[in-house]
């Protein structure tokens, strides 16, 4: 068995999509029906049963190499601080039950989470900052003292901060009698978490004051969701749209499914239709279609929906899926080996000010 250094048992299986959460499209039989974007063949069938507990999870997604070994303790911060007490509020909403300031807090952080750290995030993260880290870099060079960063010891950062510090080695170079120093870091799943940390402490405030309800969909149809599953919609018309917003867009929308029946929503600046309404045919026809089109590589629903065919044609691309098949079976051991390399290196203090937006 393997523990992490809090001598409990590591928690290795890293879901990104709750599977509480997931349980709200299960069927009798406590599975629900997923959809594969991306497929290796045309014989992979189009609709296949799962438990929520055997999809959207991969393994030491956010596993981290800590003083003392490896380190689970992003994963239950995760659980603890988002997941946990968002149960509740979830189930009060589902029931058509009122829902308290604080309910509400708590599934806007549910939101927040389910959004950061989606698979879809990750993939944007390790495409931009390449360029992004070495501008951190450059700046960092040119602020830093030879004497007070040389040879120093990890900064110990208290609660959640010690756990995903961003690492930087700076290396003396002599050169002509003159020394230099080189300043090296990495992306991957260290600048990850560390970003992930600043979004869920910080940039969370402003989904905040926006105003919050919750939608059915027109009669006889049913919301569904994805490995993806928060919206954020720039609407301009049904055909000029696109789902690349932030959470503080004026008149911009954020949509999450929380079960078949019922959507979280929000206009950014603007007065949310009355809790319970039901959209029209129209929106919800639309809405559908934007939630499939935002899925990652899986939509999950609580019977097969032949629309999503339609809205999310699958991709067949072998050689796309072995390359997506190799980048997370080798996660953990890639990232942990950078973790390794860079175990004894100088740590970048916290701030209000995050350098890897």
């Amino acid at each position: 068995m393997i523990k992490n250094t809090n001598n409990k048992e590591l928690r290795k299986t890293n879901h990104f999509v709750s599977k509480s959460y997931l349980k709200n499209w299960c069927g009798d039989d406590n599975k629900l029906y997923t959809y594969n974007t991306l497929v290796w063949n045309t014989k992979v069938p189009l609709w296949k049963k799962y438990s929520p507990s055997a999809v959207a999870y991969h393994s030491h997604l956010y596993t981290r190499l800590g003083n003392k070994g490896l380190d689970d303790a992003i994963e239950r911060w995760f659980a603890d601080d988002f997941e946990s007490p968002a149960q509740r509020a979830i189930d009060r909403a589902l029931k058509g039950s009122k829902l308290s300031r604080d309910d509400w807090n708590k599934l806007i952080r549910f939101v927040a989470l389910h959004d950061a750290r989606s698979p879809a995030r990750l993939i944007t993260h390790l495409e931009n900052m390449p360029q992004d880290l070495s501008e951190i870099l450059e700046d960092i060079a040119k602020e830093i003292q030879h004497p007070k960063f040389i040879n120093s010891e990890p900064t110990n950062h208290g609660g959640i901060e010690r756990h995903n510090p961003l690492p930087v080695k700076i290396i003396p170079v002599k050169e002509n009698n003159e020394t230099f120093l080189k300043i090296e870091s990495y992306v991957g799943r260290s600048t990850w978490l560390y970003n992930l940390k600043y979004i869920l402490t910080n940039t969370i405030k402003v989904l905040h004051k926006h105003r919050w309800t919750i939608v059915h969909p027109y009669k006889g149809m049913k919301w569904f969701t994805s490995d993806n599953p928060i919206v954020r919609l720039n609407f301009i018309n049904f055909d000029k749209y696109d789902l690349k917003g932030g959470w503080d867009v004026k008149q911009g929308n954020i949509l999450f499914p929380l079960s078949p029946e019922h959507l979280l929503f929000t206009e950014m600046g603007t007065r949310p239709p009355i809790k319970g309404s039901c959209f029209d045919k129209d929106k919800t026809v639309f809405i559908r279609k934007i939630i499939a089109e935002n899925a990652y590589r899986k939509i999950f629903t609580i019977e097969p929906e032949p629309e999503i065919l339609k809205y999310s044609p699958r991709i067949i691309n072998e050689k796309l899926c072995k390359a997506e098949k190799n980048m997370w079976d080798t996660w953990h051991t890639k990232n942990l080996s950078m973790e390794e390399k860079y175990s004894n290196a100088t740590f970048i203090p916290e701030s209000d000010s995050n350098p890897l937006r």
